[in-house]
């Protein structure tokens, strides 16, 4: 799935990956700011972890995500679920939105980094996540 591409770049690439640390002892992990290739995971369990959350689309090929950030997906796509369950239409739009947001080996046509932060990163040191995004829609998307 494809958000937008009315930015014109190139397929494969990544702005938002992994965990870089949190706000405060309260907020949830933040996603890296990055530039780079989209990776294939070489994990057979993170693969299967993927297609049961995000369906048949992460088969295979590359990913802008790691194991922990779609565990995490998980978890908040199931805290979801009572309210979103009863239109099933709706549920699949919902779960294919932030699946492609986390993980679209695309991400960089449809996710502009607008602001980084400082955070404490998992070692105790100062580290850098994403703080606000910019997500680019194309408006037959919208339409689905």
């Amino acid at each position: 799935m494809t958000l937008s591409s009315a930015k014109g770049r190139p397929a494969g690439r990544c702005h938002m990956k992994g965990n870089c640390g949190k706000k405060s002892i309260f907020s949830p992990e933040l996603p890296c700011p990055v530039d780079e290739k989209a990776t294939v995971p070489q994990d057979d369990d993170f693969r299967q972890l993927l297609v049961s959350t995000c369906g048949s689309d992460y088969a295979s090929g590359p990913v802008c995500c790691t194991q922990a950030q779609v565990e995490s997906l998980g978890a908040n796509l199931q805290q979801a679920e009572p309210l979103i369950s009863s239109c099933p239409a709706c549920r699949n739009n919902f779960r294919s939105m932030f699946c492609a947001f986390t993980c679209s080996p695309n991400q960089s046509q449809f996710v502009d980094i607008v602001e980084t932060q400082e955070v404490t990163g998992s070692d105790g040191r100062p580290s850098e996540a994403v703080k606000t995004v910019e997500l680019f829609i194309e408006s037959d998307w919208k339409q689905k």
